[in-house]
């Protein structure tokens, strides 16, 4: 269960970590090709 937990938790912060960097990405650059970040 606690197992469960972290996983969920876990995979939640990397996407919310991948809003980020995208976020700053457009801001930095205006336009970013995002296809470049979905591929990976």
């Amino acid at each position: 269960m606690q197992c469960n937990l972290l996983n969920s938790s876990f995979s939640f912060f990397q996407s919310f970590l991948l809003s980020i960097i995208a976020y700053f990405l457009r801001k930095k650059k205006g336009k970013v090709n995002i296809n470049n970040y979905l591929t990976i």
